[in-house]
């Protein structure tokens, strides 16, 4: 009996030095992702019998999960919401490799202003600011020597300083101030009260139109 026993043991080891490693595979292949402005959740499937990661080269962009075993596997990945940008995502299975490419469109330019008083200035003279929040590149005119406003231009959310001088008139006087974002636009009037209205109840209004 011990001599049959050592004769399998021996067929055994023989039959197991023979195995060919398992080849390493993942079915996933590079592709490209397009994103809408307001952004993105979409799940890619692969197969692969590797242990995974996937990893992105740009904050904005997340893959949940990030890494999972040898199996059939999916991960969803998210877009934020924002302007026109491209990222990476790299996926790992061993020593074979794919990239996601994720293209996200511009969101439409906005601008929008908050006056910082809802009374006009009075005939001595005031300074002011007004809000702004934007997502792109802005700039103010205003149509009126009277009145000084500094900056003239920003991006992203900022705020704009609004100065007059004195009335040396009776009459109240008016000017406008246009924010412009690409082709958005904020409008805001900014009245002085005269000499002799100084008195009067009279509001810091915005153009028609314009909401807050």
């Amino acid at each position: 009996m011990k001599k049959i026993v050592s004769i399998l043991s021996t067929v055994v080891l023989v039959a197991a030095s023979c195995q060919k490693p398992v080849e390493p595979s993942l079915s996933l292949k590079d592709q490209e992702i397009s994103a809408p402005a307001a952004g993105l959740e979409q799940t890619v499937t692969f197969q692969t019998n590797q242990d995974w990661s996937a990893t992105p080269d740009a904050g904005w962009v997340t893959v949940t999960p990030a890494s999972g075993s040898a199996a059939d596997g999916s991960a969803t990945i998210t877009v934020s919401t924002f302007d026109a940008r491209s990222a990476k995502v790299s996926v790992k299975a061993g020593p074979l490799s794919a990239t996601i490419t994720v293209n996200q469109e511009a969101a439409p330019a906005y601008v929008k202003v908050t006056p910082a008083s809802d009374k006009p200035f009075g005939y001595s003279g005031l300074e002011t600011s007004i809000s702004v929040e934007s997502n792109a590149v802005w700039t103010v005119s205003c149509d009126a020597e009277w009145l000084e406003v500094s900056p003239s231009n920003g991006e992203g959310n900022g705020t704009v300083n609004v100065k007059a001088g004195m009335n040396e008139g009776n009459d109240k006087r008016i000017a406008k101030l246009v924010f412009t974002a690409a082709d958005a636009t904020a409008e805001v009037t900014v009245e002085q009260k005269g000499k002799e209205t100084d008195g009067d109840n009279e509001s810091f209004d915005p153009l028609p139109g314009y909401e807050w």
